[in-house]
Protein backbone atom coordinates (compact mmCIF):
# COMPACT_ATOMS: atom_id res chain seq x y z
CA UNK A 1 0.00 0.00 0.00
CA UNK A 2 1.99 3.58 -1.23
CA UNK A 3 1.72 5.09 -3.92
CA UNK A 4 2.13 4.65 -7.60
CA UNK A 5 2.31 5.64 -11.34
CA UNK A 6 3.34 4.09 -14.51
CA UNK A 7 6.08 5.10 -15.93
CA UNK A 8 4.45 7.32 -18.39
CA UNK A 9 0.74 8.51 -16.87
CA UNK A 10 -1.86 7.31 -15.07
CA UNK A 11 -5.17 8.09 -13.74
CA UNK A 12 -8.21 8.39 -11.37
CA UNK A 13 -11.41 7.02 -12.20
CA UNK A 14 -14.53 6.11 -10.78
CA UNK A 15 -15.62 2.57 -10.94
CA UNK A 16 -19.07 2.37 -13.41
CA UNK A 17 -20.91 -0.99 -12.45
CA UNK A 18 -21.53 -2.77 -15.83
CA UNK A 19 -18.97 -0.84 -17.54
CA UNK A 20 -16.31 -1.52 -15.40
CA UNK A 21 -17.45 -5.13 -14.27
CA UNK A 22 -14.99 -7.17 -16.07
CA UNK A 23 -11.92 -5.40 -14.33
CA UNK A 24 -13.36 -7.31 -11.17
CA UNK A 25 -10.80 -10.22 -11.63
CA UNK A 26 -7.88 -7.36 -11.70
CA UNK A 27 -9.42 -6.06 -8.27
CA UNK A 28 -8.96 -9.02 -7.17
CA UNK A 29 -5.15 -9.98 -8.02
CA UNK A 30 -4.48 -6.35 -6.76
CA UNK A 31 -6.38 -7.31 -3.30
CA UNK A 32 -4.07 -10.82 -3.22
CA UNK A 33 -0.92 -9.51 -4.09
CA UNK A 34 -0.86 -6.51 -1.26
CA UNK A 35 -1.71 -9.88 1.31
CA UNK A 36 0.95 -11.90 0.02
CA UNK A 37 3.91 -9.52 -0.80
CA UNK A 38 3.13 -6.93 2.28
CA UNK A 39 1.00 -8.78 4.68
CA UNK A 40 -1.00 -6.79 4.60
CA UNK A 41 -4.36 -6.98 6.96
CA UNK A 42 -7.45 -6.76 4.44
CA UNK A 43 -10.01 -9.44 4.88
CA UNK A 44 -8.48 -12.61 3.90
CA UNK A 45 -6.29 -14.91 5.63
CA UNK A 46 -3.49 -16.96 3.21
CA UNK A 47 -3.87 -19.33 1.63
CA UNK A 48 -6.08 -17.23 -0.19
CA UNK A 49 -9.50 -18.76 -2.50
CA UNK A 50 -10.00 -16.87 -5.57
CA UNK A 51 -13.58 -17.98 -5.30
CA UNK A 52 -13.85 -15.89 -1.78
CA UNK A 53 -11.67 -12.87 -3.39
CA UNK A 54 -14.08 -12.19 -6.49
CA UNK A 55 -16.88 -12.68 -3.99
CA UNK A 56 -15.60 -9.94 -2.06
CA UNK A 57 -15.92 -7.93 -5.07
CA UNK A 58 -18.34 -8.74 -6.22
CA UNK A 59 -20.45 -7.97 -3.31
CA UNK A 60 -18.56 -4.60 -2.91
CA UNK A 61 -19.26 -4.07 -6.81
CA UNK A 62 -22.97 -4.41 -5.55
CA UNK A 63 -22.54 -1.72 -3.07
CA UNK A 64 -21.84 0.59 -5.21
CA UNK A 65 -24.62 -0.23 -7.67
CA UNK A 66 -27.08 0.44 -4.33
CA UNK A 67 -25.04 3.77 -4.24
CA UNK A 68 -23.78 3.22 -0.41
CA UNK A 69 -20.12 2.91 -1.63
CA UNK A 70 -17.59 4.12 -4.21
CA UNK A 71 -14.40 2.89 -5.85
CA UNK A 72 -11.99 4.04 -7.51
CA UNK A 73 -8.99 2.85 -9.41
CA UNK A 74 -5.79 4.27 -10.47
CA UNK A 75 -5.19 3.17 -14.27
CA UNK A 76 -2.12 3.56 -16.16
CA UNK A 77 -2.89 5.80 -19.76
CA UNK A 78 -2.00 5.19 -22.95
CA UNK A 79 1.65 6.23 -24.02
CA UNK A 80 0.56 8.68 -26.16
CA UNK A 81 -2.07 10.30 -24.12
CA UNK A 82 -1.65 13.95 -24.32
CA UNK A 83 -4.02 15.13 -21.77
CA UNK A 84 -1.59 14.78 -18.70
CA UNK A 85 -0.25 17.22 -16.39
CA UNK A 86 3.29 18.09 -15.82
CA UNK A 87 3.53 15.23 -13.17
CA UNK A 88 2.54 12.82 -15.47
CA UNK A 89 -0.78 11.80 -13.81
CA UNK A 90 -4.35 12.46 -15.21
CA UNK A 91 -7.37 12.79 -12.89
CA UNK A 92 -11.14 12.18 -13.86
CA UNK A 93 -13.24 13.03 -11.20
CA UNK A 94 -17.11 12.02 -12.34
CA UNK A 95 -18.77 9.38 -14.00
CA UNK A 96 -18.77 11.82 -16.86
CA UNK A 97 -15.57 12.01 -17.52
CA UNK A 98 -14.61 8.23 -16.77
CA UNK A 99 -12.48 7.09 -20.04
CA UNK A 100 -12.86 3.87 -22.19
CA UNK A 101 -12.77 0.63 -20.00
CA UNK A 102 -9.37 0.88 -18.98
CA UNK A 103 -7.12 -3.01 -20.02
CA UNK A 104 -7.50 -4.59 -16.87
CA UNK A 105 -3.49 -5.32 -16.63
CA UNK A 106 -3.18 -1.06 -16.56
CA UNK A 107 -5.29 -1.12 -13.37
CA UNK A 108 -2.67 -0.26 -10.62
CA UNK A 109 -4.51 1.24 -7.70
CA UNK A 110 -8.16 1.12 -5.58
CA UNK A 111 -9.19 2.62 -2.97
CA UNK A 112 -13.29 2.37 -1.39
CA UNK A 113 -15.47 5.37 0.53
CA UNK A 114 -17.90 2.81 2.54
CA UNK A 115 -21.12 5.59 2.86
CA UNK A 116 -23.60 4.57 5.59
CA UNK A 117 -27.00 4.87 4.67
CA UNK A 118 -28.58 5.57 8.03
CA UNK A 119 -30.15 9.37 8.07
CA UNK A 120 -27.95 10.15 11.51
CA UNK A 121 -24.72 9.49 9.60
CA UNK A 122 -25.21 11.13 5.73
CA UNK A 123 -22.53 13.29 6.78
CA UNK A 124 -19.85 10.78 7.11
CA UNK A 125 -17.85 7.84 5.47
CA UNK A 126 -15.03 5.75 6.13
CA UNK A 127 -12.11 5.02 3.68
CA UNK A 128 -11.37 1.61 2.93
CA UNK A 129 -9.02 -0.83 0.78
CA UNK A 130 -6.11 1.73 -0.53
CA UNK A 131 -4.53 -1.02 -2.27
CA UNK A 132 -1.55 -0.35 -4.80
CA UNK A 133 0.48 -3.13 -7.02
CA UNK A 134 3.73 -3.55 -5.47
CA UNK A 135 5.29 -3.13 -9.01
CA UNK A 136 3.94 0.84 -8.73
CA UNK A 137 4.83 1.78 -5.86
CA UNK A 138 6.45 5.04 -4.72
CA UNK A 139 5.10 7.19 -7.26
CA UNK A 140 2.19 9.54 -6.04
CA UNK A 141 -0.90 7.02 -6.82
CA UNK A 142 -1.90 6.44 -2.90
CA UNK A 143 -1.73 10.61 -2.62
CA UNK A 144 -3.81 10.80 -6.06
CA UNK A 145 -6.47 7.73 -5.08
CA UNK A 146 -7.06 9.47 -1.98
CA UNK A 147 -6.87 13.41 -3.14
CA UNK A 148 -9.55 12.07 -5.77
CA UNK A 149 -11.80 10.02 -3.36
CA UNK A 150 -11.61 12.89 -0.96
CA UNK A 151 -13.43 15.12 -3.14
CA UNK A 152 -15.92 12.76 -4.70
CA UNK A 153 -16.80 12.42 -0.82
CA UNK A 154 -17.34 16.05 -0.69
CA UNK A 155 -19.39 16.44 -3.50
CA UNK A 156 -21.98 13.87 -1.85
CA UNK A 157 -21.87 16.08 1.51
CA UNK A 158 -19.85 12.87 3.21
CA UNK A 159 -17.10 15.36 4.71
CA UNK A 160 -16.23 13.41 7.91
CA UNK A 161 -14.06 10.25 7.07
CA UNK A 162 -12.59 7.74 9.18
CA UNK A 163 -10.06 4.67 8.54
CA UNK A 164 -8.19 2.28 10.15
CA UNK A 165 -4.50 1.28 9.44
CA UNK A 166 -2.27 -1.34 11.00
CA UNK A 167 -0.02 0.64 13.60
CA UNK A 168 3.36 0.95 12.37
CA UNK A 169 2.44 0.31 8.80
CA UNK A 170 3.57 2.21 5.62
CA UNK A 171 -0.55 2.82 5.32
CA UNK A 172 -0.47 4.52 8.51
CA UNK A 173 2.28 6.88 7.35
CA UNK A 174 0.44 7.78 4.18
CA UNK A 175 -2.49 8.76 6.37
CA UNK A 176 -0.73 10.50 8.67
CA UNK A 177 1.19 12.92 6.19
CA UNK A 178 -2.11 13.25 3.99
CA UNK A 179 -3.86 14.99 7.42
CA UNK A 180 -5.59 12.85 8.78
CA UNK A 181 -5.26 12.74 12.36
CA UNK A 182 -5.06 9.88 14.55
CA UNK A 183 -7.43 9.11 17.23
CA UNK A 184 -6.12 6.30 18.58
CA UNK A 185 -4.69 2.96 19.28
CA UNK A 186 -6.08 -0.63 19.86
CA UNK A 187 -3.73 -3.41 20.63
CA UNK A 188 -4.06 -6.70 18.83
CA UNK A 189 -7.12 -5.91 16.92
CA UNK A 190 -5.96 -7.07 13.80
CA UNK A 191 -4.80 -10.41 12.13
CA UNK A 192 -2.17 -10.23 10.29
CA UNK A 193 -1.53 -12.72 7.19
CA UNK A 194 1.15 -14.04 9.19
CA UNK A 195 -1.20 -15.37 11.90
CA UNK A 196 -0.06 -12.69 14.23
CA UNK A 197 -2.24 -10.05 16.17
CA UNK A 198 -1.29 -6.39 15.06
CA UNK A 199 -2.44 -2.88 16.65
CA UNK A 200 -4.50 -0.73 14.28
CA UNK A 201 -4.45 2.95 14.90
CA UNK A 202 -7.95 4.81 14.52
CA UNK A 203 -8.02 8.45 11.60
CA UNK A 204 -10.37 10.82 10.92
CA UNK A 205 -10.47 14.26 8.85
CA UNK A 206 -12.73 16.67 8.15
CA UNK A 207 -13.35 17.78 5.31
CA UNK A 208 -15.23 21.01 6.24
CA UNK A 209 -14.59 24.50 4.76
Amino acid sequence: MASSSSSSSSSVILFTPGQHTPLIPYLAAIHASCITHDRTIASFIPPLSHEKLLAYWKDRIAEVSAGTRLLLLLVRADDNDPATTSNGLLFHHNHNHNPAVPKGTHVMGIVMLDMPPSETSSFRAVVEKLLIHPSYRARGGATALVDALEREAVERGRTMLTLAAESGSLAESVFSKLGYTEVGRIPKYGLSPSGEFKDVTFFYKSLET
